[in-house]
């Protein structure tokens, strides 16, 4: 027994401190290569050596019980190896514990959340603990209400801009084009307001429009689905791939978290907005755009499109007081730029010789 050999015992000891390298002692003047031994089967071999040792001689069980501890302090730094760096072997398998959402934690405490919500954990962006209703029971609810609040924000956003943006202009458009104006009338008989459940109107919408909105929606919706469907509980709400301007690739973590609030921000702002569109008009009968002018028809909106506008109404220099264009009794300034009568082209000459 190797063991039992007092000459092999302390360079057995001082070879196991590198347990990468362990190597047992020479036998038969022949060296045996060096193999390493995994950390568990050297800390089992220091626990037999300590059996071993308390059925030995009182003299051999202090050097046996040093070549178990030698034994040991190589187990363990070998187990601090394989760990993970900047990470403590011990508590490697310890996570830290998630930090509760401030807003969410707010609302638990005056009533408005539901202490089972998994709102006050999450972390997600936009996350105001606003479930009074206790709809997200569990997390993978909470994803799915998420990815549909998203889809209905983005379409607010476009139709609360497709809805002025029609009322302005649908009429001079359809007219250009020789098409119906499919706007309805208001209080005073004017086609303004844009064609809505409750202003009537959407049956005068042409038929492929219809039709070729249900099947993209339904396609895109079924694709949507069944890839949602495969990582239930891990998929990223709202997450389309659609970034051809690299806004969000670009972005670290911290970036990229700001832009998914002001997406959610201006989504649940533009719901609001849309619905007080639908509402007001049915209530007042008139167009959005005619209960605002100072916002649309008498303000920047107005002249959306326009530059030579922006800049009579805001700079002054296409005025007819500018003294750069020539207004005949009753012309405004973009009438006299675009008419090339006679008495225009003189006065430029006369400005430009001066």
């Amino acid at each position: 027994d190797i063991f039992n050999m007092r000459g092999c015992i302390l360079p057995l000891a001082l070879i196991a401190t590198s347990v990468d390298a362990f190597a047992p002692a020479l036998m038969g003047g022949l060296a045996v290569r060096a193999l390493p031994l995994p950390a568990a089967r050297v800390s089992r071999m220091g626990l037999r050596m300590q059996e071993d040792a308390e059925k030995k001689p009182s003299g051999e069980n202090a050097e046996l019980s040093a070549i178990s501890a030698v034994l040991d302090k190589a187990a363990e730094a070998k187990e601090a190896k394989q760990a993970p760096a900047g990470r403590p072997a011990a508590s490697q398998k310890e996570e830290a514990p998630a930090k509760p959402n401030n807003f969410a934690s707010m609302a638990l405490k005056v009533g408005a959340l539901r202490q089972t919500s998994p709102l006050i954990l999450s972390q997600m962006a936009g996350n105001k603990g606003f479930d009074p209703l206790g709809f997200a029971k569990t997390p993978d609810l909470l994803l799915q209400y998420r990815e549909a609040e998203l889809k209905h924000a983005r379409l607010a956003m476009l139709a609360s801009v497709g809805w002025v943006m029609s009322e302005l202009y649908h009429t001079p458009l359809a007219q250009l084009l020789g098409q119906d104006i499919v706007l309805q009338e208001d209080a005073a008989g004017y086609l303004t307001k844009a064609p809505s459940v409750l202003n009537g109107g959407m049956l005068s919408v042409p038929v492929f429009f219809w039709v070729v909105t249900f099947l993209f929606s339904g396609v895109f919706e079924s694709w949507r689905m069944l890839s949602n469907s495969e990582k239930p509980n891990s998929f990223t709400p709202g997450a389309l791939g659609f970034d051809p301007l690299g806004f969000y690739d670009q972005e670290g973590v911290k970036g990229r978290f700001v832009l998914e609030t002001k997406e959610v921000n201006n989504g649940r702002l533009a719901m609001i907005a849309i619905a007080v569109f639908a509402g007001t008009e049915y209530m007042s009968n008139t167009a959005i755009v005619e209960q605002t002018p100072w916002l649309f028809t008498e303000g920047p909106l107005s002249n959306v499109g326009n530059l030579g506008g922006l800049l009579e109404q805001y700079s002054g220099l296409l005025s007819c007081k500018s003294g750069l264009v020539y207004c005949s009794d009753g012309q405004d300034a973009m009438g006299a730029i675009m008419s090339n009568d006679a008495s225009n082209a003189e006065y430029i000459n006369e400005v430009m010789t001066e």
